[in-house]
């Protein structure tokens, strides 16, 4: 009878698993574009998955692992030593771990007084690990260096340390430039889960291939391979991290055995009742689909039908919540469910109208802002006027001028009427020449040619061309500029107009 009970539960594992690649299949089949479409993993990847996972295991209720996580030391596994050691041996990996004291301890204090986190990193590792596992496995290394991953950031890959450091492998701003990651003001590779741990599993290998040792090659990645040369001299020029490790600086010291005793941890959470929550969505339900045009989150959720949180949470590279626009397309994951909206809808994922919704309610914020009520007063431009000019006088600048009047070039046509914010009426009428000082009314500014005598006059006579202004003028004659104006009863604000002469008194 139990021969037969597990015969029918193969059976029906078999036809699972069969139903699942002809699912599969006919999604794959149905999208039209198909070369828009890219799987997350190879197909074998995913079937192996869903094979550890038990093809949608049976997780336990959060109020069960709550009760777990509760459990007190003295109702636990014992874990002295010689335990520990065991066990630790028996670990499948090529890493050269070991027992020593002090990872006991670690070891007891994640498994007896940190069991919360451990379970928060059992839920983060069910998305995350077989990303890992995929790089690793690829190039052939260890599938423990995963762990690594966890000391470094929490498996958080918006973690950033107080040095800049960012990402779920915490890679330093010049050194992921460097590695040619894609930094920008609107993206970040670093917290891009896969391509970070493209970079991370390379940067491994290239340290294994100088040390050939991996606890060395991770203590490199964690000070630096100039730490490290410096502790392999000082052990007598042994390549081996244990008889290294005295020389190492403190924090790599600890930074091993942290490594090895979450290991431990994880590797035997479920023998002391430690077990991860149903997370959100696995790593096999997670597709890549390309999007050419520059799309806001906000807008590519309503077309896919997808919350913007999630659409957050599987593109973290992404800092401003902006899809970038590239020719090649831009790669966006989204949960498998919304394959089917993006066939649908995959022709409108362009001309995203929140950018210009956005924009227009960022102008007349801007404008709110300056005038306060929002009204605007008219500035009539005149011959000598520049948009720089304007500027300095009305204490505003050139761009806004530009941006209130929709401006795309810096030319000014002679009677133009200009918006103003934030000038008062009164102040736009006197630099317009509607309000003219005293000296204005009374004297008149410039002469003729033939109004006056150069020899007559003790002065030189010079005549305004386009470009001119007082600065120039005073200093081509070496005069100064109060004297010119008190010479011509030049009024504050005037603008010199074309033809006019000036006279200039001999310094």
């Amino acid at each position: 009878m139990k021969n037969f009970f597990y015969s029918l539960i193969f059976i029906l594992f078999t036809f699972s698993v069969q139903a699942q690649v002809d699912s599969i299949q006919l999604v794959t089949d149905s999208i039209s574009g198909s070369d828009t479409i890219i799987k997350y993993s190879d197909f074998e990847l995913e079937l192996k998955h869903k094979e550890a996972l038990g093809f949608d295991i049976n997780y336990l209720s959060d109020e069960k692992i709550d009760v777990f996580i509760n459990l007190k030391k003295e109702e636990l596994p014992d874990l002295t030593d010689e335990i520990i050691k065991e066990k630790l041996s028996k670990i499948p990996t090529t890493i050269n771990i070991r027992f020593t004291p002090s990872i006991g301890n670690q070891i007891r204090n994640y498994i007896y007084f940190n069991r919360s986190f451990l379970v928060k990193m059992l839920t983060k590792a069910e998305y995350y690990f077989p990303l890992y596992e995929v790089e690793l496995d690829k190039n052939n290394l260890p599938l423990e260096l995963k762990y690594v991953s966890i000391i470094e950031s929490h498996l958080n890959p918006l973690a950033k340390s107080p040095m800049g450091a960012t990402g779920l492998w915490q890679f330093m701003y010049a050194t992921a430039k460097y590695k040619g990651m894609s930094i920008t003001s609107i993206e970040d590779e670093r917290r891009n889960p896969q391509i970070a741990t493209q970079f991370a599993v390379k940067y491994f290998e290239q340290l294994h291939s100088i040390y050939e040792d991996w606890l060395l090659a991770i203590s490199a990645y964690n000070a630096g391979a100039g730490n490290i040369n410096k502790a392999i001299r000082a052990s007598g020029g042994y390549s081996n991290y244990w008889l290294a490790r005295p020389y190492m600086p403190r924090e790599t010291q600890l930074y091993v055995p942290k490594i090895i005793a979450i290991m431990y941890a994880m590797h035997y959470a479920e023998d002391y009742y430690i077990y991860p929550r149903k997370p959100k969505l696995h790593y096999t339900d997670v597709e890549k689909v390309k999007i050419f045009d520059k799309l806001s989150f906000k807008y590519t959720s309503e077309l896919l039908g997808v919350e913007e949180s999630i659409l957050k949470e599987l593109n973290p590279s992404l800092t401003k919540n902006i899809i970038p626009q590239r020719d090649t397309g831009y790669v966006l994951k989204i949960p498998n469910y919304a394959l089917g909206y993006y066939d649908i809808n995959k022709d409108f994922l362009f001309d995203d109208p929140y950018f210009k919704e956005e924009i227009v309610e960022l102008e007349e914020k801007i404008i709110s802002d300056y005038s306060g009520s929002g009204n605007y007063t008219s500035y009539t431009v005149t011959t000598g006027d520049n948009l720089g000019f304007i500027a300095e006088k009305f204490g505003c600048r050139v761009s806004e001028i530009k941006r209130w009047n929709g401006l795309t070039s810096n030319f000014l046509n002679i009677g133009k009427k200009l918006k103003l914010y934030g000038v008062k009426k009164s102040t736009v009428a006197e630099n317009n020449g509607v309000k003219e000082s005293s000296s204005s009314k009374n004297n008149k500014v410039g002469f003729k040619a033939n109004e006056i005598d150069e020899t007559a006059c003790n002065c030189k006579l010079h005549e305004i061309v386009n470009g001119d202004n007082l600065w120039d003028i005073s200093v081509k004659y070496g005069s100064s500029i109060e004297s010119i104006k008190k010479e011509n009863n030049i009024p504050q604000n005037w603008r010199l107009k074309l033809g006019v002469f000036l006279k200039i008194p001999k310094s």
